[in-house]
Formats: structure tokens, C-alpha cells, sequence
């Protein structure tokens, strides 16, 4: 199920017509609906508009998060700076696009976000990969972002490493918790060891050095 939060019927049509007929959807017009939705629906997408009467901008998502915590988010806004692109990203979002995205580009975006993985402009990825390099200069001077997870790699226990390639690989803490047969507490605390021995402070920087680390392999 999708489930479409804009209060923007043109918007809302918009994005019936780029659904897959495989997909049911529901759709609410404001932030307290969207939330109240939780106790019925189910969503496997939100497609979540930064214009959602009741929407605190992009600090939302991570509300919306917390209501829907398996649900896959693609945040729509315009005129986001990459920064904010980048924030939105980092508090629980899975894709970003304009507002007026074409209905042929949504079907690709919502397969692609379905199968674990992320969708933003190619602009938006260099600048991920250029936030994460400047991290790594900052933190260990004259060291690239590869040679980095060369070096500690080794360091992650075999269920640290399971975790890092999912989060790669696009899973959510619910998703891993039930792929390894642990608790979501237990995925927080492996988390938590691998941006230690990384140095990373959020799960962004790690899935792009698991991705950074995979492109090298190729």
C-alpha cells in the first residue's frame, strides 16, 4: 500500500497516476491524518509533500518515521538547498524529488525505493560522497574514504559486518532486526559500535562507505 500525504489534490492525482495498478493507496491531506492513518494503514511508501499542512519541514520525517517505522519515504519538495536535501535524507527519508515529478519517473522511483535503495537527483549523490569525503579528510588527514574502510573493516565482528551491508544495502533497523533474528535494540547497539570504530554519526555516512566500498570491488 502507498500512502499519499498532500494536501494538493493536482499533487495527490499526480502521483495516483504514476502507481503502479498493483498498488493500493490512501490518501490524507494534513499531518495530524497522516498520523492518525497509522493505527489502520499499513504503507510500504509514503510519498510525504514538504507542503503537508502540520508538516514540521524536514524534522517531520522523523516523526512520520516513528508512526511508520518499516514504511519507505519519498519526500517531495521545491526548492530545497542540497543541505536540506542531504538533513532529509539523513533523519529517514528514502528518495527526494520536485514536486511535480513526471507519473513515469514516480513508477521508476517507488521500484527502485521498494527494492532497498535510494532515489535523489545525481547531484545529490555527489554531494553525499563529497560530505563523506570531507569527513574522512577532516578526521584522518591524507586517508581516502576507501583505504579508511580498509583499515577498519577487519575491526567489525561478522554481525557488525551483516550489519553495515544492510544498511548498504538500503534495510531499516526493523528489516535487519528481522533478517538476523535479533532485536531492533541489539541492531542499534551493533550500529552504534560500527560509528565508533568508523567514526561516522549517522547511518547515511555508513551506506555510502558500504557503497563506496562495494563500487571499488567492481
Amino acid at each position: 500500500m502507498v500512502l499519499l500525504a498532500s494536501a494538493s489534490r493536482k499533487i495527490r492525482h499526480q502521483w495516483i497516476q504514476g502507481l503502479p495498478n498493483t498498488h493500493s493507496f490512501v490518501e490524507v491531506v494534513d499531518h495530524t491524518l497522516l498520523l492518525q492513518s497509522a493505527a489502520d494503514c499499513k504503507p510500504s511508501i509514503i510519498l510525504l509533500d514538504h507542503e503537508l499542512p502540520g508538516l514540521d519541514g524536514i524534522n517531520g520525517i522523523m516523526v512520520v518515521r516513528r508512526f511508520f517505522p518499516s514504511a519507505r519515504i519519498i519526500f517531495f519538495a521545491d526548492n530545497l538547498d542540497d543541505g536540506e536535501i542531504i538533513s532529509a535524507l539523513k533523519v529517514g527519508a528514502s528518495g527526494y524529488y520536485h514536486r511535480d515529478i513526471d507519473s513515469r519517473l514516480l513508477a521508476r522511483a517507488i521500484d527502485v525505493i521498494q527494492k532497498g535503495e535510494v532515489w535523489v537527483e545525481r547531484r545529490i549523490i555527489n554531494a553525499l560522497l563529497a560530505e563523506l569525503t570531507s569527513l574522512v579528510s577532516a578526521n584522518h588527514p591524507g586517508t581516502t574514504v576507501w583505504n579508511l574502510m580498509q583499515g577498519h573493516m577487519e575491526r567489525l565482528t561478522p554481525r557488525e559486518l551483516q550489519v553495515a551491508q544492510m544498511v548498504g544495502a538500503g534495510a531499516s533497523n526493523k528489516q535487519i532486526a528481522f533478517t538476523m533474528n535479533i532485536t531492533e535494540r541489539t541492531v542499534k547497539a551493533h550500529l552504534a559500535s560500527i560509528f565508533r570504530k568508523f567514526n561516522f554519526s549517522d547511518r547515511v555516512q555508513l551506506a555510502l562507505a558500504m557503497t563506496h566500498r562495494n563500487l571499488s570491488h567492481l
